[in-house]
């Protein structure tokens, strides 16, 4: 805005040398390209152009006449006379400021305004002439620009976690193929006994990386595989019984059992995916838990839908874990998550898995104490 108006909002009708007893039949003050006012010392609004009208909506009453304490609440007015009064002084040629106006149909609209006085022969002042001009939508876009730069701020920050914890995973892996590589290279003579141990060291890098990269790719896919679905009526008891029999086939160092509620209603899903999501959640329970401590899984109806829940007693969940995207967090020195093989993908994608089915996934932990993962899957509705 500019500090004082310009000539062609308020022009004197007759070329003359400006004076301070100017009149208000002296301006033209027509132009509608915003909301202009000759107020009166007391705040009343002596003239409008049309453009003030459209801006406050006056409704059934004019705007002409009109007190500014009739679109302005009690705080407002007495900033809008704190700053005319600065005008007061005959060296203040022009005061800006912004205040919130309440429109003829109960609205409210976000006014920046700039006024100048019109003075009388001793220079007192004798009115104000005051532009306003709306600035809500200003404000709405200011909003949203600020929204999304947190956002961005966000994504940034998520990013560079994400390739802490995937440099790490690498690094890891490469250490032992790289050590083990130096070892077959620098070694004089091996035995079978030997090259084979060191391959064996070799292969299982590889295969960290093999699995981690298969990870992040069917992180990738996850979104676009929802139109691969294969939904059906599926018993989440059952895929619990296929999922918790393979997994005790698999790791003999803990004892799995079951809680499962008889008579659980079904639920709309791929049966796939959420086998997939309780292996994630038993093979994330097996990886945290020490050997020979309990892993157990609980099934319940709740209001319309159906809860799982992965019970163990291992190291719980970092501090820093972020409850939004489930599994980003910092590997430290200290960490003991630090010290267990696995890529930290599983849990991104099981919460992909629940987001598709409509469910919602959270966990409860203590620092040494275990983790409950707990999710939902919306039941079919009963025909």
């Amino acid at each position: 805005m500019p500090a004082q108006p310009p000539d062609s909002y308020f022009r004197p009708k007759a070329t003359q040398r400006a004076s301070p007893n100017l009149l208000a039949e002296d301006f033209d003050i027509t132009n509608p390209a915003l909301g202009v006012a000759r107020v009166d010392v007391d705040l009343s609004i002596i003239r409008s152009c049309p453009a003030l009208s459209f801006l406050l909506l006056p409704g059934s009453y004019p705007v002409n006449g009109s007190p500014l304490s009739r679109f302005f609440d009690a705080s407002e007015l007495s900033h809008i006379r704190d700053e005319l009064a600065r005008l007061a002084d005959p060296s203040v040629d022009a005061v800006n400021a912004e205040s919130c106006a309440i429109r003829g149909d109960s609205s409210t609209v976000s006014l920046q305004w700039a006024a100048t006085a019109v003075r009388k022969e001793d220079w007192t002042v004798d009115h104000y002439v005051v532009m306003f001009q709306d600035v809500t939508n200003r404000h709405h876009v200011d909003a949203i620009a600020a929204a999304n730069l947190d956002t961005l701020e966000r994504l940034n920050r998520l990013k560079t976690e994400f390739l802490t914890m995937i440099s790490h995973e690498i690094r890891t892996a490469l250490v032992g193929i790289q050590g083990f590589s130096e070892l077959i290279q620098d070694a004089g003579s091996l035995d079978v006994a030997e090259a084979k141990e060191f391959a064996k060291g070799v292969f299982e890098g590889a295969r960290r990386l093999d699995r981690m990269l298969e990870k992040m790719l069917q992180l990738d896919r996850q979104p676009e595989s929802r139109a691969l679905f294969s939904i059906r009526d599926v018993s989440l008891n059952s895929v619990i019984g296929e999922a918790t029999a393979t997994a005790a086939a698999r790791d003999r160092k803990h004892r799995i059992a079951t809680e499962l509620e008889p008579n659980l209603p079904l639920v709309k899903g791929d049966w796939t995916k959420l086998s997939q999501l309780i292996t994630i959640l038993l093979n994330n329970a097996i990886k945290y838990s020490p050997e020979g401590s309990d892993i157990l899984i609980v099934s319940r109806s709740v209001a319309g839908a159906v809860e799982l829940t992965v019970r163990d007693h291992g190291i719980g969940m970092p501090a820093d874990f972020d409850q939004r995207v489930f599994g980003r967090y910092r590997f430290t020195a200290d960490n003991p998550a630090t010290e267990v093989a696995g890529s930290g993908l599983g849990l991104p994608i099981a919460r992909q898995i629940v987001d598709m089915h409509g469910g919602a996934i959270w966990f409860e932990s203590e620092s040494g104490a275990g983790t409950n993962f707990h999710f939902t899957i919306p039941a079919r509705v009963q025909q």
